[in-house]
C-alpha cells in the first residue's frame, strides 16, 4: 500500500519519494550514511580553507605592492661587508629618490627562540611596520627599547611593557630590552624570508649590539611616484659596481612565486580528500541500489521510468552533499583561521583573512558536484534494473 501510494504520485513528486528514500536510508544505514557526509565535510573543508587563505594572501601580495612605491630598490653592500653609512648621502643624491631608509638585520635569540633582528630609525617605522596590535613605536631619543613582532608575542607569551633579553647570535651578551610595542611586520626584502618572528630595535642600538658603528646591512631607496627604477640601479651600480640591488617588485615576485608552490601543494592534498569523498558517496549509493532493488522492480512493474529511478538516487546524493556542504564550509571557515596562524611560521607575510560569499558558494558547488557526480553510475545501474529478473530472484 505505501509503495503504490509512491506510484501513484511519482511524477509529481520525485523529489519527495527521493527525500523518503534519503531519510529512509539514514535511519537504516546511520553509520555509513555518516561516514560519507563526514568525507565528503572533511574534503570540502581542506578545500575551502585553502581557498580562503590563497584569496588572503593573494590580496596581501597585492596590498604590499600599492603600499610599497613601484620604484623600491634595496642595495646591500660590496660581496660580504655591510654599506657604510657615507653611502647614504650618495643615494640621496640621486635623482628621483625620495628617500633612503637605513636597515641593520641579523639573527638573534630571545626566550629560547630565534628571531630576526631589524635596527631601524624611528622615522622609518612605517616601513617596517604595517600596524600596532598594541602599543606603538619608538621615538628617536629612545634606548633599551624593542617592537615585537606579533607571533613571538603569543607564542612567549609577552606584552607591552615586559622586559625581555635579546642575544644576537655574533655577540658574546644578551641585552634587556623593554617592549615598546607588538605589530604586524610588513617588511620583506631580499634574504629576510625567514621563519623567524622580527625584533625592530633602533637602529643605533643595533649597531652597537653588533659593534658595527657607522655601518647598515641594506639602504631601501624609496622613488618618487613614476620614477623608471631601472635608471636608479643603474647609476648606483655605476658608483658602486659591487654592490647587490634588488627592486621590490622582483622581490615580491619571489613572495608570490611561494605563495603559489604552497597553493599547489596543498590543492593536491585537498584534491586526495575530495577523491576520498567521491569514491565514499558512490560507495553508499551503490549499496542503497543493491539494497533497493526489489522496491526497483516495483516501480518500474508499475510504470517508473528509468529516468525516475535514476533521479531519486541522484537526489538522495544531493542530500549527502548539502549537509556535507554546509558543514564543510562551517568548518573550512575555522580551518582558515588555524592556516593562517600556520603559513605566517612559514615565513610568508602576514595576512587578514578574506571571507567572500563568492568563495564560499564556490566551495559549497563543489560539495553538490562531487555528491552528485560520484551518483552518476550508480544510478544509472538502478534505471537498469530489469524487473523480471529481481522478481525471479525472489
Amino acid at each position: 500500500m505505501f509503495m503504490q501510494t509512491w506510484v501513484s504520485g511519482l511524477r509529481r513528486e520525485v523529489l519527495w519519494i527521493s527525500l523518503k528514500f534519503a531519510l529512509r536510508d539514514f535511519k537504516l544505514r546511520k553509520f555509513a550514511s555518516a561516514l560519507t557526509i563526514i568525507a565528503i565535510m572533511s574534503g570540502l573543508a581542506a578545500f575551502t580553507a585553502l581557498r580562503i587563505a590563497s584569496v588572503s594572501m593573494e590580496v596581501t601580495a597585492k596590498n604590499m605592492v600599492e603600499r610599497a612605491l613601484a620604484g623600491e630598490v634595496i642595495v646591500y653592500g660590496d660581496g660580504l661587508l655591510d654599506l657604510s653609512e657615507l653611502a647614504l648621502p650618495d643615494f640621496e643624491r640621486i635623482p628621483g629618490v625620495k628617500r633612503v631608509v637605513p636597515l641593520v638585520i641579523t639573527l638573534g635569540y630571545m626566550r629560547g627562540s630565534m628571531v630576526l633582528i631589524v635596527g631601524a630609525k624611528a622615522s622609518d617605522l612605517q616601513f617596517v611596520v604595517e600596524n600596532y596590535v598594541a602599543g606603538g613605536g619608538f621615538n628617536a631619543s629612545d634606548e633599551g627599547v624593542a617592537v615585537l613582532d606579533q607571533v613571538i608575542t603569543r607564542d612567549k607569551n609577552i606584552g607591552v611593557g615586559d622586559i625581555v633579553l635579546l642575544k644576537p647570535q655574533a655577540a658574546k651578551a644578551a641585552y634587556p630590552l623593554r617592549v615598546v610595542g607588538v605589530a604586524y611586520v610588513s617588511l620583506e626584502i631580499q634574504g629576510m624570508g625567514s621563519a623567524a618572528p622580527y625584533v625592530i630595535v633602533p637602529l643605533r642600538e643595533a649597531q652597537h649590539m653588533m659593534e658595527k658603528e657607522g655601518y647598515v646591512t641594506l639602504a631601501m631607496l624609496v622613488l618618487d611616484k613614476g620614477v623608471d627604477p631601472e635608471r636608479v640601479v643603474e647609476m648606483v651600480r655605476g658608483e658602486y659596481p659591487n654592490a647587490k640591488i634588488f627592486k621590490r617588485e622582483d622581490i615580491l615576485k619571489v613572495v608570490t612565486k611561494v605563495v603559489s608552490l604552497i597553493d599547489t601543494l596543498l590543492l593536491a592534498v585537498t584534491f586526495i580528500g575530495l577523491a576520498v569523498a567521491i569514491m565514499g558517496t558512490a560507495n553508499t549509493i551503490m549499496s542503497n541500489v543493491r539494497e533497493h532493488s526489489r522496491e526497483i522492480a516495483i516501480l518500474r512493474a508499475l510504470g517508473a521510468k528509468g529516468s525516475h529511478v535514476a533521479l531519486i538516487f541522484i537526489l538522495e546524493s544531493l542530500f549527502y552533499g548539502v549537509i556535507g556542504g554546509i558543514l564543510g564550509v562551517g568548518l573550512g571557515v575555522l580551518g582558515a583561521f588555524s592556516s593562517k596562524d600556520l603559513i605566517r611560521e612559514m615565513g610568508m607575510p602576514a595576512f587578514r583573512l578574506q571571507i567572500e560569499w563568492g568563495t564560499l558558494l564556490v566551495s559549497f558547488a563543489v560539495a553538490v558536484l562531487v555528491s552528485v557526480g560520484s551518483s552518476i553510475y550508480p544510478s544509472i545501474r538502478a534505471s537498469r534494473i530489469s524487473p523480471v529478473r529481481v522478481m525471479k530472484n525472489e
